[in-house]
């Protein structure tokens, strides 16, 4: 508290967690919003190959990604149930599991019948990355809290559209872009809306070329460096 309190400002990555900072009722000066950004460039490149192992996962369509790392707050539990109403559709979840966590999530799958249409494809980097973001028809990140979701950004730069829950940090701006869907997160609406986006690929391209539009207009490193740039500026401005 004292630490929040006597800082010049607290800088966040997300209205979302500005309104987590104001829960507390601290007695706060200034909060600066300054998103995360990203190298778009890094996504438009095609010359690392995917690996072996991941390129027979590009073939299984219509394709939902998760990409982040395997935990309980990411609302893969919420995600797994949802796939039983979205027929032919196959889970792609890609991450680290450091909690142990797929166990859990492989017998959630076996309960409701989803099991042959989900891969755990473990960690993925580079080509591996990029290649599954770019064959997804939509990446989902149904996290029950989630500060920013750079896995967001890195979607929207290859134009993959995006649903998340309203938990996530980039939920306002999803919204505000129309780069994707923000749903609910009990399975039935995540399924209603995922089979609204696959359902419809006229949709997909609109949110996807709005998804890129928002990270070069907004998310670049030279943008947001020129945003935090400004904070600091402002800030002196304040103690001369």
């Amino acid at each position: 508290r004292r630490n929040l309190e006597q800082a010049a400002t607290i800088h966040v990555t997300s209205k979302a967690e500005e309104r987590e900072c104001i829960i507390f009722d601290f007695k706060l000066t200034i909060i600066s919003v300054v998103p995360n950004g990203i190298d778009s460039t890094e996504f438009s490149n095609n010359s690392v190959e995917p690996s072996d192992c991941i390129r027979p996962l590009l073939d299984k369509q219509p394709m939902i990604l998760f990409l982040s790392r395997i935990s309980w707050k990411k609302g893969l539990d919420r995600l797994i149930p949802a796939l039983a109403h979205v027929p032919d559709a196959h889970l792609i979840i890609a991450g680290n599991d450091e909690e142990n966590y797929t166990p859990h999530l492989t017998n959630l799958a076996n309960k409701h019948g989803v099991k042959q249409r989900v891969t755990f494809s473990g960690p993925v980097r580079n080509g591996d990355k990029n290649a599954l973001l770019k064959a997804a028809k939509v990446l989902t990140l149904p996290s029950y809290s989630e500060n920013f979701g750079n896995v967001v950004l890195e979607a929207m730069a290859v134009g993959c559209p995006v649903m998340v829950t309203p938990e996530v940090g980039l939920a306002d701006v999803i919204k505000e872009t129309g780069s994707g869907i923000v749903a609910d997160g009990d399975p039935q609406s995540l399924a209603a809306q995922l089979k609204r986006i696959l359902a419809n690929e006229f949709l997909r391209q609109k949110m996807g070329k709005a998804g890129q539009k928002a990270v070069i207009e907004r998310f670049t490193w030279e943008v947001v460096g020129k945003t935090m740039d400004q904070v600091y500026e402002n800030l002196l401005s304040i103690r001369k």
